[in-house]
């Protein structure tokens, strides 16, 4: 289906015809996220880019990230994978302000995810740009006042691309070219439709009906899953891991 479709199933399965087509878009997204949430099946694996300028050792990560498989670095003229360590070990290495440390090609990323408190830098400021006494560098700087992110080490000599794959929400829909339509609408309409209701049944506290939907939602989703592994996506395996295997891309 594509969004238009999605909008019109929505108003019939809802009975809302009151509705505008943004509340709907809105319910519509909320419920493709539940479906990623509740899904047994791989997440959405993707890729992210940002470029660090040189001197620049914070980044900012896409707010549909999940969780992280594993991150690259690129000049132009090498790629590299980088490790990942803790927040802590990355303190450690930025005991003195990141202005003494000897640039180079990054070999570490932390993730970090602080808010910013009250009376602390303004919008907009450079974390890299000036090292804080408190050394309060994880904190990602910006309109929204904290953001999940990422600082690498050292700081980088050169532009370095920074690239982040992992799991990632579904992208959201849109009433523009491009955007109408997702994995969840194509592959399974119905079910998106479904989730969507949830999430305007939560909006009016009807949890007896949330329930009801979730228990339909969560049977189609097995389903789903269960075809997954007949189709040759998963392997499972009897040794470790979750109930329902390991998951292997092929």
């Amino acid at each position: 289906m594509n969004l238009a479709e999605l909008i019109e199933e929505f108003k019939e399965a809802s009975g809302r015809i009151d509705l505008d087509d943004a509340t709907i878009i809105k319910h519509i997204n909320r419920g493709s996220r539940l479906l990623d949430r509740r899904s047994k099946r791989e997440k959405i694996e993707s890729r992210a880019h940002a470029a660090l300028q040189p001197g620049v050792f914070v980044l900012t990560t896409d707010p549909d990230l999940r969780t992280v498989k594993s991150v690259w670095a690129a000049t132009s003229s090498t790629r590299w994978q980088i490790g990942e360590i803790s927040l802590l070990e990355m303190r450690d290495f930025y005991k003195e302000s990141p202005h003494n440390v000897a640039p180079g090609m990054v070999d570490y990323y932390a993730q970090t995810s602080v808010t910013l408190g009250p009376g602390g830098p303004v919008d907009g400021a450079n974390p890299s740009a000036e090292f804080w006494p408190q050394w309060s560098a994880d904190l990602m700087f910006n309109n929204s006042s904290g953001h999940r992110g990422m600082l690498v080490y050292p700081v980088p000599s050169e532009i370095t691309v920074i690239e982040v794959i992992g799991n990632y929400y579904t992208p959201a829909l849109k009433d523009e070219i491009g955007y109408r339509k997702n994995w969840w609408s194509v592959n399974h309409g119905q079910l998106l439709v479904q989730a969507a209701l949830i999430t305007l049944d939560a909006n009016y506290r009807n949890t007896n009906g949330a329930k009801e939907l979730y228990a339909f939602i969560d049977e189609e989703l097995r389903e789903i899953f269960y075809d997954d592994i007949e189709d040759g996506l998963y392997q499972s395996t009897a040794m470790g891991g979750s109930e329902y295997g390991i998951y292997r891309r092929y």
